[in-house]
């Protein structure tokens, strides 16, 4: 699997989801998640460029300066496939 494809996301039945029904559910996610840090009082940015490249689903930052970054993942494969999470730690 190349660095750009994303394994099937699958339905709660097991069924594997076609990219437009993933990419609905990470969008739904990613709105939930930012409705979530904005009910906490951050600001909210999605598909945030980092200094090495790589962008996060959703980032946030709170009035202190703290910020958040969030990877969306929409199914277990998804997950499980994820070589790239070691590139995030600079940033944690």
């Amino acid at each position: 699997m190349t660095e750009n494809q994303r394994p099937s996301a699958q339905s709660s039945d097991g069924e594997n989801l076609s990219e437009p029904a993933a990419a609905e559910l990470t969008n739904a996610v990613a709105q939930g998640v930012e409705r979530l840090l904005r009910q906490m009082g951050l600001a909210t940015l999605r598909e945030f460029t980092l200094a090495n490249g790589r962008r996060a689903d959703v980032a946030a930052l709170s009035r202190k300066g703290e910020i958040v970054v969030v990877e969306i993942k929409v199914s277990v494969a998804d997950f499980r496939a994820d070589g790239k999470w070691p590139e995030y730690l600079d940033f944690c």
